[in-house]
């Protein structure tokens, strides 16, 4: 049985609302519990029933759309 293809949907125009596929888990939320667990992926893939291959996904995502996540995460920050 092949393993579904993992990659990032998302709207250009709102890169704070990306989903990771297949599972369609929320960015911003695996985001903020990649940081709650300590960078703990195989925690922050239990927690959203996902990859450990789509929260990578995620993190490299995160890496060029940082401020926009930030924000979702927590706007009273700026």
């Amino acid at each position: 049985m092949e393993s579904a293809s993992v990659g990032v949907r998302y709207d250009p125009s709102e890169p704070d609302e990306a989903r990771v596929e297949p599972s369609g888990a929320p960015i911003y939320a695996l985001i903020a519990d990649y940081h709650i667990s300590e960078g703990n992926l195989e925690q922050v893939a239990a927690d959203y029933r996902c990859s450990v291959e789509e929260v990578q996904a995620a993190l490299d995502y995160y890496e060029q759309h940082q401020f926009a996540i930030d924000f979702k995460i927590d706007p009273t920050r700026f």
